[in-house]
């Protein structure tokens, strides 16, 4: 099961529409940054946090990681919260 993490909300709403992963932020060498299209599914994670709504053209920014002592293993994606569930 996925851990779903908001910074700094304490709501519990009933979810519906689920998150998208689009695009993946990766470094590429020591100072290049890549963005591609994102093949993983957030099912397959077990953490996704919410790091900004609305980051950019109405895209949120999403930080996925599996196991919590080890988040510098995490991805960040660009994709849409939504109702803030997986499928």
């Amino acid at each position: 099961m996925t851990n779903l993490i908001v910074l700094g909300d304490q709501k519990n709403k009933s979810p519906k529409k689920p998150i998208e992963f689009l695009s993946l932020i990766s470094i590429i060498g020591r100072d290049d940054v890549d963005v591609e299209t994102a093949s993983s599914n957030p099912c397959g994670w077990k953490n996704i946090e919410l790091i900004c709504k609305n980051y950019a053209s109405n895209l949120d920014l999403l930080f996925a990681y599996n196991d919590a002592d080890r988040r510098s293993d995490g991805v960040l994606f660009i994709g849409r919260w939504n109702d803030g569930v997986v499928e």
